[in-house]
């Protein structure tokens, strides 16, 4: 059904975005010193399962070095967080949280709008009765992402980024990559009722995201497509895996999906062909058995041929190095995309009779968020696609991989970007 889409859905952090964010911007407010901003805002977070929570305790530990635990946390999805210190009750989210819990939010309104407009997500932190301060958390847009879109749009698929991010900080990221239908504001718990509303309007509709909370979207899209990198509940919600957090992988499970249904119909083709031709020889017994038999056999020796050409396919999207438009490459009907070979290259020169021994180098990277098997996967499949790397080999309870390549053809610092386009951080 996916060559059948009229539209998809992207969830934007981990999908669209690499899914790191980090602090950008630390501004206190009423007083209150920038270290003791962190202080209240790294312990209330210290606890929070979120990548935005995360990235904020990570960096208030960086600067002060010891952050102690809540007394109590609780997490409001999408909205923020509440945490008991020994001084008393705090929160961090967004205004509209704030505002929920009996914080006035206008003070920081002129520096939030600053900050969404650069593409930052802000957050307020604030006692029980007083705003204290904001923390700015960018992330980066994966560098395949602009391609990748451009490419869908060429297929005439209409393409939307749902999130739960202020509309101001979601339209500028959309914008980066081309998409002109924002869903912001989004609580996770509703992502799954936008998917129906669309699906309402008379759209084949297509999910993609890689978080927990895409999990109910992904099932009740009409294909849901997991990012391989993403959480195990996310990747059992959906229809198709897409085993690099790249998504360019969506471009070419769509043309998988129309190439195999090409497959299907050529197939039907040729069987109701046969039988049409046959038959009425056979009844008029112009056809011996012995002739018919070779006709049925050769019609399924076709079939089955036919349908094994599609190990043939070959993604046609490049992760990284030139790329041409994708709009001069829209294919047949609008919906097949023909984009350059990944890791391919033309030597106009040619090869001396005598080729130089390649000089080979073993090298053991470390490498951060490999939990599972699949995530041991992704990484050695990441590795090995690029050209010069003979073997890769990963370690999970060291949470290393072990490269032998050829230092002439590929260098390390392109081994540990393969590693992070597909969705974890070498060290």
């Amino acid at each position: 059904k996916a060559c059948r889409l009229d539209a998809l859905v992207f969830d934007k952090t981990g999908t669209i975005t690499r899914g790191e964010p980090s602090v950008t911007d630390v501004i206190p407010l009423a007083g209150v010193t920038e270290a003791e901003l962190l202080r209240i805002a790294g312990t209330a977070e210290k606890k929070s399962e979120h990548p935005i929570g995360q990235a904020v305790y990570r960096y208030s530990l960086e600067n002060l070095d010891v952050i102690d635990d809540p007394l109590e946390f609780e997490a409001a999805a999408g909205k923020g967080v509440r945490a008991s210190l020994p001084e008393g009750r705090f929160f961090i989210g967004t205004a509209a949280f704030l505002e929920e819990e009996g914080v006035d939010a206008s003070p920081a309104q002129s520096v939030m709008g600053s900050l969404e407009s650069q593409g930052k997500t802000a957050m307020l932190v604030a006692s029980a009765d007083r705003l204290l301060g904001v923390l700015a958390v960018a992330d980066t847009v994966k560098e395949s992402s602009a391609y990748a879109i451009a490419g869908l749009k060429a297929m005439g698929i209409k393409l939307y980024m749902i999130t739960g991010d202020n509309r101001r900080t979601a339209e500028t990221i959309a914008r980066q990559v081309g998409i002109e239908n924002v869903l912001a504001e989004v609580l996770p718990e509703n992502k799954a009722a936008e998917i129906r509303r669309l699906q309402g309007e008379g759209m084949k509709v297509g999910m993609v995201g890689d978080g927990i909370n895409d999990a109910p979207a992904l099932a009740v899209s009409d294909v849901g497509m997991a990012m391989g990198t993403g959480t195990d509940i996310a990747i059992e919600s959906g229809d198709i895996t897409l085993m690099k957090g790249d998504l360019t992988s969506v471009v070419e499970a769509i043309r998988l999906s129309l190439k195999t249904l090409r497959k299907i119909r050529q197939n039907l083709f040729w069987a109701f062909f046969y039988n049409t031709v046959g038959i009425p020889f056979a009844a008029l017994g112009m056809l011996s058995p012995v002739i018919a038999g070779a006709a049925m056999s050769l019609s399924s020796v076709s079939v089955v041929s036919n349908s094994l050409s599609l190990k043939r396919f070959q993604p046609k999207v490049s992760r990284r190095g030139d790329r041409s438009s994708p709009a001069e490459e829209s294919g047949r009907a609008g919906r097949e995309r023909q984009l350059p070979r990944a890791n391919k290259s033309i030597n106009h020169k040619r090869e001396p009779a005598e080729k130089k021994e390649r000089s080979s180098m073993e090298k053991t990277i470390d490498v951060q968020g490999m939990t599972c098997n699949h995530c041991k996967m992704t990484v050695e499949n990441a590795v090995r696609a690029l050209s010069g790397v003979s073997q890769a080999e990963v370690n999970l309870e060291a949470g290393s991989v072990d490269v032998r390549f050829d230092d002439e053809q590929v260098s390390v610092e392109k081994i540990k970007t393969a590693i992070e386009e597909a969705g974890y951080q070498p060290v």
